[in-house]
């Protein structure tokens, strides 16, 4: 018979109030990916207080195995990331990871590496200036996409086939799925349909491998590439959500 009573691994993404006053908390957890569990008390409780995002560390759950869903019993939060809330750019930033991840069923597979990599990313921004906020995020969207399996091949030309330099920029081709080399991409090769990764910011995404998001970000890119790269990694994450995120809508001209 399976345990009534579970201790998982989360990280706290979406909390949403139900009719009837209650609150329920939807999570990461690095044991059974996307989670939702009832929270109850009342506004003044201490859980309650506690089942908020975007809160990372240990989450008591009870089962119902009459009505089959999850309670929150208790939240050992380690890592409160209350830093975020001061700022309406680093709070956007954290909202878009979350919608990401809840509309990827959390990375759909190796949720304990999702887990590392969200709470870096978390990390990051939290303890960067605010002109930094989104180089850990795009950092998060390339290592998402590519632990899920969704990144195109950034080596090869999509068109002649040919390999790329890393001294070569490249342009990403969504219709073709794929990157376009210097000879092959077209002309309107740069803009919002077909975002350019330049030389620069390959190199940083290739050196940032093994590197936490504050050890990447210590080293920016020139405004061009990072532009670039901001226009590419938005795009993979709604490729990724196969659509819209409320949350770069929300954010537009913010984050």
């Amino acid at each position: 018979m399976a345990s009534r009573n579970l201790v998982y691994e989360v990280l706290a993404l979406r909390s949403k109030e139900t009719p009837a006053g209650t609150r329920v908390l939807t999570m990461l957890s690095a044991e059974a990916g996307i989670i939702d569990a009832f929270v109850f008390g009342g506004p003044k409780s201490k859980l309650r207080s506690l089942a908020t995002p975007w809160g990372a560390g240990r989450a008591f759950l009870y089962r119902d195995p009459v009505r089959d869903y999850l309670k929150l019993s208790d939240f050992a939060v380690d890592r409160p990331f209350s830093g975020l809330r001061d700022n309406l750019r680093k709070l956007l930033a954290a909202s878009l990871l979350g919608e990401l991840l809840i509309k990827t069923s959390g990375g759909g597979g190796d949720f304990g590496r999702v887990l590392e990599l969200s709470i870096d990313c978390l990390s990051g921004i939290e303890g960067l200036p605010e002109a930094k906020t989104d180089y850990p995020l795009l950092l998060f969207i390339w290592r998402l996409v590519e632990l899920i399996g969704l990144l195109p091949d950034v080596e090869s030309c999509v068109f002649c086939a040919r390999g790329i330099e890393a001294s070569e920029s490249r342009c990403w081709i969504p219709r073709e799925g794929g990157f376009a080399c210097v000879d092959c991409r077209p002309d309107e090769g740069g803009g919002e349909e077909s975002p350019r990764l330049s030389a620069g910011a390959y190199r940083w995404l290739e050196r940032s491998r093994g590197l936490s998001s504050l050890e990447a970000s210590a080293v920016g890119l020139d405004s061009r590439s990072h532009g670039g790269l901001r226009r590419l990694c938005f795009g993979l994450a709604r490729e990724a959500v196969e659509g819209p995120l409320e949350s770069l809508a929300t954010g537009q001209g913010i984050l």
